[in-house]
């Protein structure tokens, strides 16, 4: 009776190996090629089983006369559906590319004088073409605020309050936002004698220009705020080199 038990069990332990030979182990590829040793970096030696299914259907053996791979394929095992989809959608090899949906819009031919456009290069095409883009001196109306009596140098006084417009296109979409400042210059100095309202325009024009595009250049990516701060400390370092007397302060 004992002996009968045990060879009972050991007749259930040997249908679980069995069993367990049918389940996907590892990667997956035909059973004829894990026999051959066939098959990209095949196991040495059947691993641990990973029980993946227990559906009775998965482990379906192809009858007699009909080929292995009729039908979905036992190599298919790990295919899900949203898999097969995306490989259906986006194809291997496929002409539509991800840059595709980057940099969208018309960009700017050419600058408008009003705003400082900065692109990255895979946006490059968006910018306005070098040596056009920058601020134009039409942004800096000076006005007078202390008459120059001819008692002081430096004498008399002018003022600018300039909104700096910044445009960036770094990704998809561009992001828009200014950098408010004014500009003081004496109405006269050492240095360049009387200075009108129009040539402390132009010198403004080409300070900022310059200073702006040093900044972003130094990281494209730079928050807003961090971008206005540096640019306006910049600002107070070169506006006063290019013309003696002249100050940059926070409206």
């Amino acid at each position: 009776m004992i002996s009968k038990k045990i060879l009972g069990m050991f007749l259930v332990v040997i249908g679980w190996a069995l069993a367990a030979c049918n389940w996907t182990v590892g990667d997956c590829y035909p059973r004829e090629e894990w026999e051959r040793g066939a098959g990209a970096s095949a196991p040495i030696g059947p691993p641990e089983p990973i029980f993946t299914s227990s559906a009775a259907g998965d482990f379906r053996v192809a009858p007699p006369g009909e080929p292995q791979g009729a039908g979905e394929r036992e190599t298919q095992c790990n295919k899900t559906e949203s898999s097969e989809e995306s490989s259906e959608e986006s194809p291997r090899g496929s002409s539509e590319s991800s840059t595709d949906s980057t940099c969208s819009g018309p960009g700017d031919t050419a600058g408008d004088g009003q705003t400082f456009i900065f692109c990255s290069d895979a946006c490059g095409s968006k910018c306005p073409t070098s040596g056009v883009n920058g601020f134009s001196q039409t942004i800096f109306n000076f006005v007078t605020k202390i008459e120059d009596d001819g008692t002081q140098t430096p004498g008399g006084w002018q003022e600018a309050a300039v909104d700096f417009k910044i445009k960036r296109w770094v990704d998809v979409y561009p992001e828009f936002w200014s950098c408010k400042m004014t500009i003081g210059v004496p109405l006269r100095n050492e240095a360049q004698g009387k200075i009108s309202a129009e040539l402390a325009a132009a010198i403004s024009a080409k300070v900022s220009s310059t200073a702006s595009r040093k900044i972003m250049k130094s990281d494209i990516h730079m928050p807003q705020g961090i971008f206005c701060f540096r640019f306006t400390e910049e600002m107070k370092v070169r506006m006063p080199e290019a013309v003696k007397g002249a100050r940059v302060t926070k409206p």
